[in-house]
């Protein structure tokens, strides 16, 4: 019973784009109002958070590439022995075993899953969520019917 499930490839246009544009629109209102406020006083405050969204916004806009990298590259494989997470950030992978494997599930109103909590009660840290797979719905079954608690 071994299925794998890849990122969906129109995910970043889908789920990564329209945050980083909407946090490009709240930067720049920022930095708008920064402007005025040091035409007004002239203080080197609004200078520094002017410089602080800037440079924020270079460093999400240069990590770009290596988000779309990571993206395509992850994968979740179900098994007999447990959820396998993969990917290029997991050098050999993440196994969540199914005796110690906890899930929740978001549904969308038309009752499609939109999000899988993961978290394995046996590691501290371990809780993950699962956004933007092929299939959600099926990996959504295949978890709830082997996890201990749903």
């Amino acid at each position: 019973m071994e299925q794998s499930f890849r990122t969906r490839s129109d995910w970043f246009e889908v789920g990564i784009r329209p945050a980083l544009l909407r946090r490009t629109v709240i930067g720049a209102v920022i930095i708008a109002l920064c402007l005025a406020w040091w035409l007004q006083t002239r203080g080197w405050i609004p200078l520094v958070v002017i410089g602080l969204v800037v440079s924020e916004r270079a460093f999400e806009f240069m990590s770009v590439r290596s988000t779309k990298e990571l993206l395509a590259s992850s994968e979740v494989t179900v098994s007999d022995r447990g959820l396998f997470l993969s990917g290029a950030k997991l050098e050999q992978g993440v196994l969540y075993p199914w005796s110690t494997l906890r899930a929740s599930l978001a549904r969308a109103k038309d009752g499609s899953v939109t999000k899988i909590t993961v978290v394995d009660i046996a590691q501290k840290g371990s809780k993950i969520s699962l956004i933007g797979y092929e299939d959600m719905d099926e990996l959504g079954t295949l978890i709830e019917n082997n996890a201990i608690e749903s």
